[in-house]
């Protein structure tokens, strides 16, 4: 047999034929270092040349795994490249030679692609299908176990056998750039991996609202997603302490604190993208999901900005975000616990109109917000890695510390139906406001329903200099762990 190179085809996904000249050629650009970019992470030096029609890298090694994974690529085809011969029998002939073993036992077809003068596409099928026969198990036009393909491109010829499917969309960096509100739960994830397949290019924000597992997962989460689909985004991320800004919006309404939230949430992004020259931002949230996403609110929030705000997730069923999430690889990474941006959970606003709204908002002390803001850190996505090995994340301790003033932020009525002996009852907002007045040489233990408050509330402590641990899924954890003591 001829001797043969071994290659990769690389086809584009169907946006890029849709494309004008210019613009195609620019996105093949993008598409070709994207791949060069996730060879390179994944220690593979093959050389990559970009064609009008596919392209090529050169490697015998196996980087299907590779493939798959990067955005933009219709299909792929591991494939031998041979110089044109000089008429279509030596076509037939090195066909034969190479898909005489392939076909054996197996239905076949043969199809080829690309054209030339002097090389009938019908007759090489015809006569190529022929040649295999007393070597194959018989033709089959319709629903082959293989096929085999012959591809002439100018005076190059490729033989393969196989498709496989990538995962089509636009190259990464293709579309623009856009900012994504990212928590690390399960929406957010699935978000980031549908605005990649979109062409574009991200700079995450993570609102620190101080809950250090929901950080970590973040962390984690983001990581997965940056190094296995990631290839070619050059945005960073961006961690803006909110601790202080949640101190305002306890002091509102309760009706109003969880789209307070989101309302300095969306104003964050709005100046981190104008900072950053991005048109617009992102979000995971899904229509009817919690408070903060019913119709009615995510009409607010849009008149919060006019900046375009893409929300990838809007009408997706929770289930089939989950299905999702399975898929891409990120669901048994996301944040399970309580999440942080839902301040108030009784008697919230689910229909705000956008003027009550700017009103409640104008009562809260802006300082905050801005130095938040301005004291944002900025963390290079190669770098992810090494910033979770540094973070010290805390577990509180069981039992509950001898010496500790234990205090219960849940509402007086759940404190009545049960509570730690010896506990003493101050709802959060209360706490809240009232712990700059505690004695620092005390020890205090805080704990809540579900270990969300306890540990916001903890987190912000410790920034104060107090001795302060928290129960770690709250009451309901203690009950599960520690079932004799709570009979």
């Amino acid at each position: 047999m001829s001797e043969g190179k071994a290659v990769w085809l690389v086809r584009y996904s169907g946006e890029v034929g849709t494309k004008d000249k210019r613009t195609r050629w620019r996105i093949i650009q993008r598409l070709k270092d994207n791949i060069e970019e996730a060879l390179g992470k994944n220690g593979v030096n093959a050389p990559v040349e970009a064609f009008w029609e596919h392209i090529r890298i050169y490697t015998d090694k196996d980087i299907s795994h590779i493939l798959r994974k990067i955005f933009g690529i219709a299909n792929f085809s591991q494939a031998v490249h041979y110089t044109l011969p000089k008429d279509k029998e030596g076509v037939i002939t090195l066909g034969k030679q190479y898909f005489k073993d392939k076909v054996k036992g197996k239905k076949y077809a043969v199809r080829v692609k690309g054209k030339k003068k002097g090389f009938s596409g019908s007759v090489i099928e015809r006569k190529l299908g022929e040649a295999l026969y007393s070597f194959g198990g018989g033709v089959d036009l319709t629903n082959p176990d293989i096929t085999c393909y012959v591809e002439i491109r100018g005076d190059n010829l490729f033989l393969y056998a196989h498709k496989e499917e990538g995962l089509r969309g636009h190259p990464i960096g293709s579309q623009g750039n856009v900012i994504l509100l990212f928590s690390g739960g399960i929406d957010s994830p699935v978000a980031t991996w549908l605005l990649w397949k979109a062409g574009l290019n991200i700079d995450f924000v993570y609102y620190d609202l101080g809950g250090e597992d929901q950080k970590k997962d973040m962390l984690k989460s983001l990581q997965f997603l940056y190094e296995n689909y990631g290839f070619g985004n050059k945005g960073n991320l961006y961690l803006i302490p909110f601790t202080p800004v949640i101190a305002e919006i306890l002091k509102c309404r309760p009706y109003y604190q969880n789209m307070l939230l989101k309302y300095f949430f969306y104003r964050g992004a709005e100046l981190l993208a104008k900072e950053l020259k991005v048109p617009a931002f992102a979000t995971g949230e899904a229509l009817g999901q919690v408070s903060t996403q019913t119709l009615v609110n995510i009409a607010t929030l849009d008149r919060l900005t006019p900046l375009l705000v893409i929300r990838p997730l809007l009408l997706t069923e929770k289930e089939d975000i989950k299905t999702l999430s399975k898929q891409i690889g990120t669901y048994d990474l996301a944040y399970t616990g309580k999440e942080y941006c839902a301040l108030a959970t009784k008697q919230v606003g689910t229909a705000i109109p956008y003027e009550d709204l700017i009103k409640e908002a104008l009562r809260c002390n802006n300082k905050p917000f801005i130095e938040a803001v301005a004291n944002k850190q900025k963390i290079y996505l190669d770098n992810i890695g090494n910033i979770l090995e540094s973070l010290e994340f805390q577990t509180p301790q069981l039992p509950i510390p001898h010496d500790a003033e234990i205090i219960d932020l849940r509402t007086p009525t759940e404190f009545e139906r049960w509570h730690i002996p010896g506990s003493k009852n101050i709802p959060f907002t209360e706490a809240w406001n009232q712990f700059p007045n505690w004695d620092k040489s005390k020890k205090y233990f805080l704990v809540c329903s579900e270990g969300m408050a306890s540990a916001l509330l903890a987190h912000h402590m410790k920034q104060e200099g107090f001795d302060v641990d928290h129960l770690e899924g709250g009451i309901q954890a203690l009950m599960n762990q520690l079932p004799t003591t709570l009979t």
